[in-house]
């Protein structure tokens, strides 16, 4: 019988797999694409740049991204967007978190 760590590790090996980005239209995986470019960071005017013409599009498709929790939005004296750091770092969390329940498991 499996204990309550082994199927934690196997529900981590499931939610791992869960890929959203097929779910995105093409606005939002450039949106993406264009943030995680610049270092998981950019301003909405270094983003405006890249939609002039169709900035109203880019404005609703960073906050659908928003919602979804996928982009954070920050302002001080500008406006900035942030990848989530979850989604940015989601390998390197996943391994650390079995990792400790391994160790737990051990024990």
């Amino acid at each position: 019988m499996p204990t309550e760590i082994q199927k934690l590790l196997r529900f981590l090996d499931e939610v791992e797999v869960i890929n959203f980005y097929p779910l995105l239209n093409q606005t939002q995986k450039n949106i993406i694409s264009l943030v995680k470019s610049s270092g998981g960071s950019m301003t909405q005017a270094e983003l405006k740049k890249y939609f002039r013409g169709n900035e109203d599009a880019m404005i609703r498709n960073v906050k659908k991204l928003e919602k979804a929790h996928i982009l954070k939005s920050y302002r001080s004296s500008i406006k900035v967007f942030v990848l989530n750091y979850s989604l940015r770092k989601r390998r390197e969390t996943f391994d650390k978190v079995r990792h400790i329940l391994s160790s737990n498991n051990e024990a």
